[in-house]
């Protein structure tokens, strides 16, 4: 007899199918049917999970960008608090994610910005990581809030598009890290630059 999943285990196999029908078909073939079809189960327990496919949407964005960050504070708790060190872990997460699900990532963040709800989505992302960048290098910040702040946008920029330059194999992850470690040193100030190898 096949063992019934709990409904955290439900939801991480709807997660895994969702992703991957947006990875093979897009993500306007997600809806909750497909989904339910997809996953082997029925229609009611794909919407008593997620109600509707906006909901489905935001949660996976949601989940994707909580797991990145969960991933750079458990690499940050094992390693070095040198501002090198946590900018080696935050770009090489971020850089690691764009990799391994950008394009399915940035299909979710387009679909979204369909929904009135949802027109400045990129903000609230970009918000979501100067945040979670504060926690990591408060001890290397300016103390006016306001320059912190544009420091962290900078930062979340410099990671973006670089890591973008990554994704179309324009550079080498190797280098990339190398430039934006360097960056972060040089913008935040505190530490002497990492050279190449």
């Amino acid at each position: 007899m096949k063992k019934r999943l709990s409904k955290q285990e439900r939801r991480e196999q709807l997660f895994a199918v969702a992703l991957e029908i947006i990875r093979s078909e897009g993500a306007d073939a997600l809806t909750l049917g497909h989904l339910a079809a997809k996953a082997g189960v029925t229609k009611p327990v794909t919407y008593g999970h997620f109600e509707h496919r906006q909901g489905l949407l935001e949660q996976l964005y949601q989940d994707l960008d909580e797991r990145l960050i969960h991933s750079m504070n458990q690499a940050l708790g094992q390693g070095s608090h040198t501002l090198a060190a946590r900018a080696n872990v935050v770009c090489g997460a971020y850089i690691d994610c764009m990799v391994s699900v950008g394009p399915v990532y940035d299909a979710i963040v387009a679909a979204l910005q369909g929904y009135p709800a949802h027109s400045d989505i990129q903000e609230r992302i970009r918000n979501y990581f100067i945040d979670a960048y504060r926690q990591i290098f408060t001890p290397y910040l300016p103390s006016s809030v306001e320059e912190a702040t544009t420091y962290l946008a900078a930062i979340h920029g410099a990671i973006e598009a670089v890591g973008n330059r990554v994704v179309r194999e324009q550079i080498t992850k190797e280098r990339a890290l190398l430039a934006l470690v360097n960056m972060i040193i040089k913008l935040l100030g505190v530490e002497s630059v990492v050279e190449p190898e």
